[in-house]
Formats: C-alpha cells, sequence, structure tokens
C-alpha cells in the first residue's frame, strides 16, 4: 500500500511539473509588457524620444541621438542595475550607431521604452 502511494505522489510530481514546462512560454508579441531580450533584434516603443547614450550610465553621457517608437535595435546586453540595454541602431537617421538606452519606465514592466515585441503602442 505504500508503495503503491508513493508512486501516486511520484506520478503527481512529474505530471505538475510538466504542465509548469509547457506553460512558461514568455510573453505574447502583442503584450503590452514584453521585455527587453539580449542578443536579438528588439524595437524602441517609447511615445518619447529615447536618448542615446555613450555610456552605461543613465544620468550622463548623452551622445544627442535620440530614438523615436519603432526604431529597431540589435540589444547585445541588459545591465538590469542601470536599467540600460547595449545596442546597436539597426534603422533611421542613427543606424549603424551604438550606444545604450534605458529599457523602461525604472522597473515598471507595464511602461517598456525597449521591447522584444512591437506592439504598435508605445508608452
Amino acid at each position: 500500500m505504500k508503495r503503491i502511494f508513493v508512486a501516486l505522489l511520484q506520478t503527481a510530481l512529474i505530471a505538475s511539473l510538466a504542465a509548469c514546462a509547457a506553460d512558461s512560454e514568455g510573453p505574447a508579441v502583442e503584450s503590452v509588457s514584453a521585455a527587453v531580450t539580449a542578443n536579438a533584434i528588439n524595437w524602441v516603443v517609447s511615445c518619447h524620444d529615447l536618448a542615446l547614450r555613450s555610456c552605461n550610465d543613465p544620468n550622463a553621457c548623452a551622445s544627442g541621438a535620440n530614438l523615436t517608437n519603432g526604431i529597431e535595435v540589435m540589444v547585445w546586453t541588459v545591465d538590469y542595475s542601470t536599467r540600460l540595454a547595449h545596442l546597436t541602431v539597426q534603422n533611421g537617421p542613427y543606424a549603424s550607431r551604438i550606444g545604450y538606452s534605458r529599457i523602461d519606465d525604472d522597473g515598471n514592466p507595464n511602461r517598456p521604452y525597449i521591447s522584444a515585441a512591437l506592439t504598435g503602442q508605445c508608452f
């Protein structure tokens, strides 16, 4: 009896873990809070001009280049302590420029500035 009970518990545990793994897809393309993704193409989804910086400091090194909504960027890395992405601009007037830009509104996932999903909305 004890052996049957242990086998049932093991089966239930395996089934619940498999269900969790199957449900962990990540954000949908139309998701407002789709996160920035490193080593991938992302888009600027900010309603205001997003400063391109020459250093990994959110309060310094503004290069004079401002990225607008819909600009495509290649994000290389994300520094979550400064909330900046190291990126290369892919199109627009600053194409091929390399620098850093804010990824969101101070960690608010509902106000992304750079997103892996082009939502058609800006924040």
